[in-house]
């Protein structure tokens, strides 16, 4: 079945705060999305995270391809 998309998101938001690797091919399988649907999340969350510094001036990262680790993480923009 299915997660809807709000506890998908959160998930890999809560995953990429706590400084873990988000692989796309795992959230992809885990929430049986398709991987295209995994690349969407990860840019909404880069904009979310980008609006969040421009509209409240809190910086909460970047989120970066490691292609050595195979996925994405955030990084510290200080």
């Amino acid at each position: 079945m299915k997660a809807q998309k709000y506890v998908r998101i959160l998930f890999e938001f809560e995953r990429l705060k706590s400084g873990k690797i988000l692989i796309v091919d795992e959230i992809a399988n885990n929430f049986d999305v398709d991987k295209r649907t995994v690349h969407r999340d990860i840019l909404d969350l880069k904009c979310y995270m980008q609006d969040n510094l421009v509209f409240n001036g809190n910086a909460i990262g970047s989120i970066i391809y490691d292609r050595d680790l195979g996925g994405y993480l955030i990084i510290d923009l200080a």
